[in-house]
């Protein structure tokens, strides 16, 4: 009887773990299409709409990652879990870099600095200098990746991107009028709150303190 109880409990727990993740899925796809529709050719839905995308794939992936029992296959998706982590902090960066601009000529140390030291930082990730492997605790524990040094570049490049886009918006906030600040102090709102949590317990618990 209690093992019965044990199992509901597993499979209860997986289906609304997985229907959040469905939800939140869907929810940040049409939100990103629904933007991108309404200006096609606007730099800044563009934009948003690349930050949904990679923003869908992390949240799959990341699920992906403690669904499977597989070693090899859980470390690889750790790996493509941190490295589009790193494309979600660069898409954002981008975002709110050309937001709210229809038309935003890119400089050019963003074009020769900034895309090839995320693109450096990428391969990175998926090698064994972030993470070399999995440890493996006690049965039925869930195995935790083998941190390395390499995981400085990683948190360094993704906190720089995600500092330096506040940056930006705050800068623009500061030079619009009281008129015009609504849409832009409700998406730093937003991005604040997202970016705290999800630092919290995708990066720092994780890759620091290996708590998962």
């Amino acid at each position: 009887m209690k093992d019965f109880i044990t199992i509901v409990q597993s499979v209860s727990f997986l289906n609304l773990d997985l229907l959040t993740v469905g939800i939140t899925i869907a929810a940040i796809g049409l939100l990103g299409f629904v933007i991108y529709i309404s200006k096609p050719r606007s730099t800044t839905n563009i934009a948003f709409l690349c930050f949904s995308a990679v923003t869908i794939l992390w949240s799959f992936f990341n699920y992906a990652s403690y669904q499977v029992t597989d070693p090899t296959i859980t470390l690889w998706l750790l790996r493509i879990v941190i490295l589009l982590g790193l494309w979600h902090s660069f898409t954002f960066f981008t975002f709110l870099f050309v937001f709210p601009y229809d038309r935003k000529k890119m400089p050019v140390w963003y074009t020769y600095g900034v895309i090839p030291w995320v693109s450096i930082i990428s391969v990175l990730t998926l090698s064994p200098y972030i993470f070399s492997g999995l440890e493996t605790g006690a049965q039925g524990a869930t195995p935790k990746a083998i941190v390395e040094h390499g995981i400085i570049f990683f948190i360094a490049t993704a906190f720089t991107l995600v500092i330096a886009s506040f940056y930006f918006l705050i800068k623009r906030i500061r030079k619009v009028s009281r008129e015009e600040r609504k849409p832009f102090i409700l998406i730093l709102t937003g991005a604040l709150i997202t970016f705290a949590l999800l630092f919290t317990f995708n990066l720092v618990l994780p890759a620091v303190f290996n708590v998962v």
